[in-house]
């Protein structure tokens, strides 16, 4: 887990959320910058991890920072810019192994053993332990390409582990007495536990061979025909799979929930089966299956290009244009309309159930899986309605949540909540362009009293077509 602000989030994406929370209210707080730094780099997005960690640098020097813009600039390929980042860090701190490593791997890929090898000497003198050996197998691999390089570490390295073998020998045989009488007593327990546990073979099943286990970042074939490929992300809700339908070839999403999942929203998820697997609509995301296993809970949907509401927001300049906040909005609510028509309740709609491809396109994704969103998690109660926290989801709910979606488009907060009754803060005074008509528009929208929300989805694109 890692820690920001006093609050443990348990993932990248909740620290990066985090994070944007708290560059909304400070721009300029080199340590929010940071936060968000780690997080992009641990989400593998390192042109972002790197533009943060030059942006706190340039506030204020900090090894850490030194550290994510060398680690971010080495993995951009950026070799000979990792190194310099490395030696300005080191200035601050000579003895950081960690920018130390940074300078060792950039100076292998370019070649340089001579200065891959001094850092790395450096590493192994302030941490023997950690980087003694890999020091002794780096230096007998790249000791011809490095013919000028004079080790001053070796020998004190060798006369160390001497030492130790050397006491370790002396304690080992002063401790063999007290060693062998626990043998005995631990010899004579075996056997007077095997006499007394007694079973006959068939009561045991024989299993040939070692299992070997599972790839954390895959999971075993599906059905028999649903293949994973590529972890897209884990939460405390489940995990998320890219795969591929082997029957079809098509690619597709595994959503895998754990057996922990209630069982009145499995039940309520299998009973509307049938229904969700027939839907079809070009805003929607299609559901192809939904299995339950001895142990897992799977739904397999259809693969959906593009970026999610949530990953789009946290990228420069984290809001939306009205224009493109609105059409985003209508979209989903085309969705909405569609599957309220058929009588299916979205349940827990958040950012990351928005898809948006490269035309512009938004498509409502997890169709089906809303109502299973655990709803105890801190992370999504802003897109809750109050009605809904006592699990009573209604098509007033749904709007709801898009409401609270449109809103952090446009001005790049989540509503306070708290504040719903009487009012959200005005976005118009947040964003000098939006309408002064939107305040009205987020008033009604967002109220906490479900009579004066929109009536419909269809009603809610009227009312933000007149804008």
């Amino acid at each position: 887990p890692l820690l920001a602000d006093g609050v443990v989030y348990p993932g990248y994406e909740q620290l990066l959320f985090a994070a944007n929370a708290a560059l909304a209210k400070n721009p300029k707080s080199p340590k929010a910058m940071l936060m968000r730094s780690d997080a992009n780099y641990g989400l593998k997005r390192y042109t972002d991890s790197l533009r943060d960690a030059e942006s706190s640098l340039r506030i204020q020097k900090d090894l850490h920072a030194y550290e994510m813009a060398a680690w971010s600039l080495f993995k951009l390929g950026q070799d000979e810019k990792a190194y310099s980042a490395t030696v300005a860090g080191l200035n601050l701190n000579p003895e950081n192994t960690e920018l130390l490593m940074v300078a060792v791997r950039a100076s292998e890929r370019l070649g340089h053993y001579r200065a891959m090898l001094e850092d790395l000497e450096k590493a192994a003198e302030v941490n023997s332990e950690q980087f003694g050996k890999l020091f002794e197998n780096a230096y007998a691999e790249y000791e011809d390409a490095a013919p000028d390089f004079q080790p001053t570490l070796m020998q004190n390295l060798k006369s160390s582990r001497k030492n130790f073998k050397k006491t370790f020998r002396k304690r080992f045989s002063d401790m063999l007495p007290a060693l062998g009488v626990v043998l005995l007593v631990f010899f004579i327990s075996v056997a007077v536990y095997s006499g007394a546990r007694k079973k006959s073979d068939d009561e045991f099943e024989e299993i040939e061979g070692d299992e070997a286990p599972p790839d954390p970042v895959t999971e075993p074939l599906v059905a028999g025909r649903y293949k994973s490929e590529e972890l897209l992300y884990h939460d405390p809700g489940g995990t998320v799979f890219k795969g591929i339908d082997l029957a079809s070839e098509c690619p597709i999403v595994i959503n895998k929930f754990m057996s922990e999942l209630p069982r009145d929203r499995k039940r309520s998820l299998l009973k509307e089966k049938n229904r969700l697997l027939s839907l079809n609509h070009p805003n929607i995301g299609l559901t192809y299956e939904i299995l339950e296993s001895k142990e897992n809970f799977y739904v397999i949907t259809d693969y959906v290009g593009g970026i999610n509401l949530e990953e789009k927001l946290s990228k420069e300049p984290f809001i939306m244009s009205f224009s493109e906040g609105r059409k985003m909005c209508m979209d989903i609510l085309r969705a909405l309309e569609y599957l309220h028509s058929k009588k299916v309740i979205y349940g827990v709609l958040r950012p990351t159930d928005i898809q948006i491809n490269q035309e512009g396109i938004a498509r409502l994704i997890n169709v089906g899986i809303g109502s299973v969103i655990d709803r105890d998690n801190n992370r999504w109660i802003s897109y809750i309605a109050p009605e809904a926290l006592t699990g009573r989801y209604t098509e007033k709910s749904d709007l709801y949540a898009l409401g609270v979606c449109f809103y952090r488009a446009v001005t790049g907060v989540v509503p306070d909540t708290s504040g719903l009754d009487p009012h959200a803060k005005p976005a118009s005074k947040m964003v000098p362009t939006l309408p002064p008509s939107i305040d009205r528009f987020f008033d009604d929208t967002l109220s906490s009293e479900p009579l004066r929300r929109p009536d419909s989805a269809a009603d809610f694109q009227t009312k933000l077509e007149n804008l």
